[in-house]
């Protein structure tokens, strides 16, 4: 394994992502994977939690694909999972996938600080029999770290590829007599996946070379193009990502509507009364942990209020229905994760959504939208009126329907 020093960057990059059941692993596409944890397959968050924890020790250790490897017999074995391709298998390409990635997002992470000094990449690839031929072909390609193609083709760019790059600046050319190369020219191939739902194969376009799902810059998706830029609260700035392969029904069905419990005592507007109502659902202690039907958890605490105050438009009697939270997380009529990307810095957000349709004692219908990124609630959306309204929210990758439990 090349690299296997510990760092910091690599470490943070795989320890946070957010887990996610998954069938398939094109149920997350691309980017989508620089923010979402996956093992296809497995839809136990528990689980989850002990594989990705696996792999954070791995990193931060130094540990070798056998310690690994023995470690996930381990887990497997608490959790009475076994996969269809074996052990073995499943273990290497977790292995491998994850400590690659990590690392490849670590080091664009410093190019990128230090892109001034040094403003050139060198696609470096192992030249063995078992390096691809496209591969082979693009070892020595010299382009500036702003240049399109590393959008697409900075490595790893498949299953166990082992491919790098190294960085150099103008003296480092000048001195060893290289300069900078046209950009290779590859041809897209068509290819398909299959659908996590069963539905028919999806057609996408994939660059010659490149293995399916691979064709991204897992750096870009990290952490954005530009340092240290911190990510608009605003959602118009952040264009839908797609999940070709993954869950997503082109119409989801109708929602049962369910008798709504809020208690519409007056609550006002102005902050503390506002955290009071929240703290009486939080109770006692700074912060309430939820858990949904798929075993993640949710940390209830005033943020959701924070995020209230920073538009006084959000206070438009959502706080009626803080006490519907808990029943919203832990009995959700389904969840969904939305991926998303940000205009303007290019780094790939992921938020679960937790989705129920309600019913009040005049008849009226309204919907209760809770957003989650990481383990913390970031809003709750409120919508009254017509149901089928809420079909506009019920878009991403389905997790979760009471439906098919």
């Amino acid at each position: 394994m090349a690299d296997p020093r510990p760092i910091t960057e690599a470490v943070d990059f795989l320890r946070t992502k957010a887990r996610l059941p998954t069938r398939k692993w094109t149920d997350l596409w691309q980017g989508q994977h620089a923010r979402g944890f996956v093992v296809a397959g497995v839809v136990k968050d528990g689980l989850l939690a002990d594989i990705q924890g696996e792999l954070v020790k791995a990193l931060e250790d130094g540990r070798s694909f056998d310690s690994f490897k023995k470690d996930f017999g381990a887990i497997l074995d608490k959790w009475k999972w076994e996969p269809e391709q074996g052990r073995g298998w499943r273990a290497r390409v977790i292995f491998d996938t994850n400590i690659r990635t990590a690392h490849a997002a670590a080091r664009w992470d410093r190019m990128k600080a230090a892109q001034k000094r040094r403003p050139f990449l060198r696609y470096s690839a192992v030249l063995d029999e078992r390096t691809r031929e496209d591969h082979k072909a693009w070892h020595g390609t010299i382009l500036p770290i702003t240049d399109a193609w590393w959008e697409t083709h900075y490595p790893p760019n498949g299953w166990y590829c082992r491919c790098t790059v190294q960085q150099l600046s103008q003296r480092d050319l000048d001195r060893r007599g290289l300069s900078v190369s046209q950009p290779p020219q590859g041809a897209l191939e068509s290819r398909s996946i299959r659908r996590s739902d069963g539905g028919d194969p999806v057609p996408v376009q994939v660059p010659k070379g490149i293995d399916t799902g691979f064709a991204h810059n897992v750096g870009i998706a990290n952490s954005g193009r530009a340092q240290a830029v911190r990510l608009d609260s605003d959602a118009t700035r952040f264009p839908k990502l797609t999940v070709p392969g993954g869950n997503v029904p082109k119409k989801p069905g109708a929602l049962a509507i369910r008798t709504s419990g809020v208690n519409r005592n007056m609550i006002g507007k102005d902050e503390a009364a506002l955290r009071k109502a929240l703290q009486q659902v939080i109770g006692k202690d700074p912060s309430r942990v939820l858990t949904d039907p798929i075993g993640g958890r949710v940390i209830l605490d005033q943020r959701i209020v924070d995020h209230m105050l920073e538009d006084p438009a959000r206070i438009d009697g959502r706080q009626f229905y803080f006490g519907m939270i808990p029943d919203l997380v832990e009995r959700p009529q389904e969840i969904w994760a939305g991926f998303v990307t940000d205009a303007s810095t290019g780094r790939v957000s992921l938020r679960k959504r937790y989705v129920s349709l309600f019913q009040d004692k005049n008849k009226r219908s309204f919907g209760l939208v809770a957003d989650q990124q990481g383990s913390e609630f970031r809003n709750l959306t409120l919508f009254r009126g017509d149901p089928t309204n809420l079909l506009g929210l019920r878009v991403g990758l389905r997790l979760f329907s009471e439906l098919e439990g």
